[in-house]
C-alpha cells in the first residue's frame, strides 16, 4: 500500500508541469489537551504533511488526497502501550486516490474512494459503504471517520432527473478501533483492524427527483464492519466475516426555509453476540427524521434516529433500541472566513450519554487556517458516550497551504 502511494506521489511531481495539473501541498500541527489535566494532559502533539493533487491524461482524470502525520505524544509520554505506539504514532492515510473517465455515456471511477449515501448529518443509517476509523473516537465530520476503499464505481444518468450508481469494492476492511492501552482503547473491539483482499462487496443507488422531493433507493451486499472474536472447536480465537443484505431509502424535501430529511433501513442476516459468546442471526430496522431550518447566516439542524432488532432476545449484548437525538447550530461570519458550529448528541441506551461539541474554523487568508474544537462527554459508564466521560478535551489545529 505504501509503495503504491509513494509511486503515485512520484508520478504527481513528475507530471506537475502539465498545464492541467492542480497541486495543493499542506503542512500543519495539531494539539489535543485533556481539560481534566493530570500528569499527562496532552493527548495529541502532531505534525502532518498532506497533498491534494488533480491532473488529466488523455481524457482520464486522476485525483489524490493523502496525508502523513507523526504524533510526538508517544515520544514524550510513557502511559501508552507499545501496541498503541505502533498503531498511532505514525499514520499515513489516503482519502482519495482514483482515476476517473467516461465510457459508454457513463462516468467511471477506479481506485481508493469514499462513498456517501443518505441525507443524515453526521449520523449513519444507509451510509454503510465505507467502514469507520474510530481510533480517535471524538471527531466532528463523519467524513473524517470514513476509510477509503479500493472500488470501481459507475454512474449513469437515466433521463433528465435520475441517475443510477453501481459499485464493487475489492477489499474488505473492518472498522478500525484503538488498541488496548491507547486513549480510546477500552472497547469491546480494541485493536480491530482487519483487511482481506478479494472479498467483494456490491452496492446500488438509484436517485431521482419526484414530487419536488429528492429520493434515493439503496441496496448493498457485503460484510459487517465489526467482527466478533469467537473460539473454534480447538479453542483458537477467530474473527469470522459475515455477509449481510441491506435495503434502504432516503428523501429530502425543501419547503421555504425548512428541509425535511428521512432515511429508512432494513438489514438481514446480521450477527450479534449473546451473553454466552454465541453469534445469533437477527434482522434490523432503522429510521431517521431530520429537520433543517435556515435563517440568514444561521442553520439549525435536529435529528432523531432509532433502530429495532426483529429477533431481539434479552440475552443479546445489544440493546433492543438505541434512540439518538442530535441538535446543531451553525453560522458563518466575516464573509465566510469564520464559521462556528455548536452540536449536542444524546444517546439514550444503557443509562444515557451526551456529547457536546464546539467547533470554530478561521481562514486567516487563502493559505492559513485555524481550527478549535471543544469536546465534552457525560453520562452513564455503560453508555458509548458516557464511557469516555472523563476525557473532555480541547483540540487545536493550524494548516498552512504551500
Amino acid at each position: 500500500m505504501r509503495r503504491l502511494i509513494i509511486g503515485t506521489l512520484g508520478l504527481c511531481f513528475i507530471s506537475v508541469v502539465s498545464a492541467k495539473a492542480y497541486i495543493e501541498p499542506r503542512v500543519g500541527a495539531r494539539l489535543g489537551y485533556h481539560l481534566s489535566g493530570g500528569d499527562n494532559p496532552f493527548t495529541v502533539q502532531q505534525l502532518f504533511a498532506g497533498l491534494k493533487y488533480e491532473n488529466e491524461f488523455a481524457q482520464v482524470e486522476f485525483k489524490l488526497d493523502t496525508e502523513f502525520s507523526h504524533d510526538f505524544v508517544y515520544d514524550s509520554q510513557d502511559n501508552y502501550s507499545d501496541q498503541a505506539k505502533d498503531d498511532l504514532e505514525d499514520y499515513w492515510k489516503v482519502d482519495d486516490a482514483y482515476f476517473a473517465f467516461e465510457i459508454f455515456d457513463a462516468y467511471w471511477t477506479l481506485g481508493y474512494q469514499k462513498v456517501v449515501w443518505g441525507e443524515a448529518d453526521d449520523l449513519r443509517v444507509v451510509d454503510i459503504v465505507n467502514p469507520l476509523d474510530l481510533r480517535d473516537f471524538v471527531l466532528f465530520d463523519v467524513d473524517e471517520y470514513r476509510v477509503a476503499l479500493p472500488m470501481l464505481k459507475v454512474e449513469q444518468y437515466v433521463g433528465d432527473e435520475s441517475n443510477l450508481s453501481l459499485l464493487t469494492v475489492f477489499q474488505y476492511q473492518s472498522n478500525r478501533y484503538a488498541p488496548t492501552g491507547a486513549e480510546f482503547g477500552d472497547t469491546a473491539f480494541s485493536g480491530l483492524d482487519e483487511r482481506k483482499l478479494g472479498h467483494l462487496e456490491f452496492g446500488i443507488r438509484f436517485n431521482t427527483y419526484w414530487m419536488d422531493t429528492d429520493v434515493s433507493l439503496y441496496s448493498f451486499y457485503g460484510y459487517e464492519d465489526d467482527l466478533f472474536s469467537v473460539s473454534d472447536s480447538a479453542g483458537n480465537i477467530q474473527k469470522p466475516l459475515n455477509r449481510f443484505k441491506m435495503f434502504g431509502i432516503s428523501t429530502s424535501k425543501a419547503i421555504d426555509n425548512w428541509v425535511i430529511r428521512t432515511e429508512w433501513l432494513y438489514e438481514d442476516d446480521l450477527k450479534v453476540m449473546d451473553s454466552s459468546t454465541n453469534l445469533v442471526t437477527v434482522r434490523k430496522y432503522q429510521g431517521l427524521l431530520g429537520l433543517d431550518y435556515r435563517y440568514r447566516d444561521w442553520t439549525a439542524t435536529f435529528q432523531y434516529t432509532d433502530r429495532r432488532y426483529d429477533d431481539w432476545q434479552q440475552a443479546l449484548t445489544v440493546t433492543h433500541t438505541d434512540p439518538t437525538i442530535t441538535f446543531s447550530l451553525e453560522r458563518e461570519y466575516l464573509s465566510g472566513r469564520l464559521s462556528s458550529r455548536l452540536a449536542t448528541t444524546y444517546m439514550d441506551a444503557s443509562g444515557g450519554g451526551r456529547l457536546d461539541q464546539l467547533k470554530l474554523t478561521y481562514k486567516y487568508n487563502a493559505k492559513t487556517k485555524f481550527n478549535l474544537n471543544l469536546d465534552s462527554l457525560s453520562g452513564n459508564k455503560n453508555n458509548l458516550l458516557g464511557h469516555s466521560r472523563e476525557q473532555d478535551r480541547i483540540w487545536l489545529a493550524l494548516t498552512y497551504y504551500l
